[in-house]
């Protein structure tokens, strides 16, 4: 039921907002799960970190044509990306899920910091 509801919101949310990058985290799931969630014409390309232990974690960053995405970097904890709009802009981005438990945070902190 949970899932249906998240599906439901997730499709409600895209449709009304059009966003052209999504991050999902803690999905829980496997990739193609998601992607069935997120078939086209929504968005045209994933990338996945996978769930890591039962029942927790899991990252999906989804985005669609008129963006391009490289992956620089990512782990169970986030994507770096570099940017690249049809306008010639290009940046960072850096999507992060901290640690739940406060003192491994420090590791993400340090990787964004180097």
């Amino acid at each position: 039921m949970g899932r249906l509801l998240t599906v439901q919101l997730l499709t409600n949310l895209t449709h009304s907002h059009a966003p052209n990058v999504l991050f999902l985290m803690e999905t829980k799931c496997n990739s193609r799960l998601i992607v069935s969630w997120l078939e086209a014409p929504y968005f045209f390309t994933w990338d996945f970190v996978p769930w890591h232990s039962y029942g927790g974690g899991g990252l999906c960053l989804a985005w669609r044509g008129n963006v391009s995405l490289k992956i620089l970097s990512k782990d169970i904890n986030y994507f770096y990306v570099q940017v690249f709009e049809v306008t010639g802009s290009t940046w960072i981005l850096f999507l992060i899920y901290g640690h739940p438990k406060l003192h491994y945070r420090q590791s993400i902190w340090d990787v964004v910091q180097s």
